[in-house]
């Protein structure tokens, strides 16, 4: 849950289990309500159709350039900030999918320009209450994630297991989740008291 940084859901796959099939395995402890943001690794018609057929609203981040749906590249070309465009799913049929554009501040001459490329396709339309703005946000806060896997890696080690059995594996994993969960409870219960007592804090207060 990217706005209190608590995990929702878990899974441990072997290497034979690529990230989509991992993902659609952990949307089944999701609530309909919730909604899944991707970055752009996980773009595939499939994928996304299968997750549009259980309900979900979503955000992708999408490929622009080599590889990326023809529907991304005809947007990105448009050079307009925000779309409608019909997508096939295949056999999850035709959906109409919000594309949406982060506009980047101008890079000097030379310097790759691939990063300043970020285009945004999701269920969440400005009928719904949503703008631009709140798009592209939302998509922001998910760097949560980032910084989640990285605390795990380096601040607790979760790759350097003591165990050597797959049960240990995971007790050590599921033990290491569990107590990154009490933390940040703790820390949301902390900041409700707080802004509750002094009002909302900045970073530097």
């Amino acid at each position: 849950e990217i706005t209190k940084r608590i995990p929702v859901a878990a899974t441990v796959t072997g290497l034979d289990v690529g990230e989509r099939e991992a993902a659609l395995q952990l949307t089944h402890d999701l609530d309909p309500t919730d909604v899944p943001l991707f970055d752009r690794g996980y773009p595939g018609r499939r994928f996304i159709g299968t997750l549009l057929a259980r309900g979900f609203d979503l955000g992708v981040r999408m490929v622009v350039g080599d590889g990326g749906f023809p529907e991304t590249q005809a947007f990105w070309k448009s050079g307009v900030d925000s779309a409608i465009i019909p997508v096939d799913f295949g056999e999850h049929g035709v959906h109409r999918m919000r594309f949406v554009r982060r506009r980047f501040a101008q890079r000097r001459s030379g310097r790759s320009r691939n990063r300043d490329k970020m285009v945004i396709m999701t269920t969440l339309t400005r009928r719904q209450g949503y703008r631009i703005a709140d798009i592209l946000d939302l998509y922001r806060m998910r760097w949560e994630v980032e910084t989640f896997y990285r605390e795990l890696k380096a601040e607790w080690g979760i790759e350097a297991f003591h165990a050597r059995t797959p049960t240990g594996i995971l007790q050590e994993t599921y033990a290491v989740l569990t107590w990154m969960t009490l933390l940040a409870m703790l820390e949301n219960v902390a900041d409700q008291e707080l802004t509750e007592q002094r009002g909302l804090q900045r970073w530097n207060d």
